[in-house]
């Protein structure tokens, strides 16, 4: 059924806000416009069964096939439904479980810097202009600093100012008494700001999960602050083949998903800086690199020809944007450059991986894999780089699996099996009580399971062993039991371990693929480098 225009109220529960809706659209479109983050891994097909809540009261359409897949006849007697499959009615009264809500999630983006010399595109020269004290002074202000920055040597022809900052400069001069820092790049004067004022440059790594940024001050080389958030895109699909489909099938949502992703660096960036004392116009460089398909939706370009052989990307050459054209709120002359997607699902991210492990230059045959929901791979060899990508899937952030969820409140991070007992005991994120099991947390318990002997090398569940059973004809590891309140507890199904292993299988393709490819074997590798 289309929206047919009446208006209804949705009641969210227990949090009782109000949405308004069309009759006949499914709610989980509602909650994606109401900015309620209920976990999508499908982006709204009916593929993950994850987008789960309770329809309290109200009229809605019929439980369609795809919800008795993932929903008891039992579930569904008591209100259990797929938000995407969902269309409403009338007005309504629905309860969202904490479990179908995505958390505010731990990233990790902090680690050792190596230190390195910056050659930034970004300068900066202290000036002393001398500014008109009487009648018959000649010069413009632009003229006066320009001899001031060529030191009386070149005429004002042989330096170009972007307009924002000339219409900032007769204003900063005087506030200064003409002693003023220019900010220069490239030759061109793209700021005029006070002595003591800060030049920054931030890097962004817009991941299809998780974008991660990253602040210097260009001056000094100091990395200054660093923070991470969930790509805002995550709604709209887990993974980069499903954002891709609805951007064809929507140009409006195309753009959205490009503001959506803006915004998220704006606000973070903002609350980021200000902790040390700085401000987004600060900002005179940005760096952002990202999958293929990640760079094309963030700057709105077609993703057609990427979404289908031969996968071909809009652009495989590097870009500089004005920051203001894309939506960000940083200096009014900064500019954003994007290093190049090395193929259609082959990123700029990975570029970026292989020039800062000096990949190049290292002694060969080396491999390098960047792991995420997609996994890229690079090997060294015989002074060449091949590279591949990998469908891995969001099974090591967590979803996709029975009980999965983000690095959240209530997530199992780490799991330990008593050699002796076989007795499980958990290490749980924030004072919630367990929901369910993160990326880090399903790696530590098959690694627990196996060392304790409960899981076969080939990813079997040991039946018979103390905390295996058996559950709707699934074997299981119970984690946490459930408890007297009515909590199911935490388990570990086989088909979880599954899963992991599809992800790890992905990635070993991959690299099996390059090393025939290079005519090497995995015995004659001298190192292997993991990020992501």
């Amino acid at each position: 059924m289309e929206p047919n225009g009446k208006r209804v109220s949705i009641t969210l529960m227990p949090m009782r806000a109000v949405l308004g809706a069309a009759c006949g659209e499914d709610l989980l479109s509602v909650l994606r416009r109401g900015k309620v983050n209920l976990a999508s891994f499908c982006g709204g097909r009916g593929a993950c069964g994850k987008c789960l809540l309770r329809v309290l009261e109200g009229k809605v359409s019929p439980h369609t096939s795809a919800e008795e897949k993932f929903l008891s006849h039992e579930d569904l007697k008591r209100g259990m439904r797929l938000a995407c499959q969902t269309k409403v009615q009338g007005d309504l009264v629905v309860y969202l479980p904490p479990t179908s809500l995505t958390p505010e999630q731990r990233l990790l983006v902090n680690g050792d810097w190596e230190p390195s010399e910056l050659r930034p595109a970004v300068t900066v020269a202290d000036v002393d202009v001398r500014l008109p004290v009487a009648p018959g002074d000649d010069g413009s202000d632009l003229a006066r600093l320009t001899h001031s920055l060529a030191g009386g040597l070149v005429g004002p022809h042989s330096v170009t100012i972007d307009l924002e900052t000339l219409r900032e400069l007769p204003v900063v001069l005087r506030s200064q008494s003409g002693k003023v820092r220019a900010v220069l790049r490239r030759g061109k004067i793209v700021g005029i700001i006070p002595r003591e004022g800060r030049v920054l440059g931030v890097a962004v790594d817009l991941g299809t999960t998780k974008v991660a940024l990253f602040a210097h001050d260009l001056l000094t080389g100091e990395p200054l602050a660093s923070r991470g958030f969930l790509n805002p895109q995550v709604p709209y699909g887990e993974d980069v083949i499903s954002r891709m489909q609805q951007a064809m099938q929507d140009e409006a949502l195309k753009r959205e998903l490009a503001r959506m992703v803006v915004e998220g660096i704006n606000s973070s960036l903002a609350e980021m800086l200000s902790r040390v004392g700085a401000s987004l116009r600060d900002v005179y460089e940005m760096v952002v690199v990202g999958n293929t398909a990640m760079h094309h939706l963030f700057l709105s370009l077609p993703v057609e020809q990427l979404a289908r052989s031969p996968y071909l990307p809009a652009t495989d050459l590097p870009l500089e944007v004005r920051a203001g054209d894309l939506g960000l709120s940083l200096s009014p002359s900064s500019i954003v450059y994007l290093p190049p997607p090395i193929a259609g699902y082959v990123g700029s991210d990975h570029l970026a991986a292989v020039s800062v492990t000096h990949l190049a230059e290292r002694e060969g045959p080396c491999l390098l894999l960047d792991i995420g929901t997609n996994t890229e791979v690079a090997l060294q060899s015989k002074g060449r780089i091949l590279c591949c990508s990998c469908a891995s899937g969001p099974a090591f952030e967590g979803m996709g699996l029975s009980q999965g969820m983000r690095a959240g409140e209530g997530a199992v991070e780490r799991v330990y099996l008593d050699p002796l007992t076989g007795r499980p005991e958990v290490s749980v994120i924030g004072d919630d009580p367990p929901a369910g099991i993160c990326g880090s947390g399903i790696l530590s318990a098959l690694a627990a399971l196996l060392r304790a002997g409960a899981l076969e090398e080939s990813g079997r569940l040991r039946r018979g062993f103390p905390g295996v059973e058996s559950r709707d004809g699934e074997t299981l590891f119970r984690l946490v039991p459930p408890d007297r309140r009515g909590g199911g507890g935490v388990a570990i199904t086989q088909s979880d371990i599954r899963e992991i292993q599809k992800a790890k299988g992905a990635i070993r393709a991959g690299v099996e693929a390059l090393l025939r490819e290079a005519g090497v074997s995995a015995a004659e590798l001298k190192e292997v480098l993991l990020a992501g």
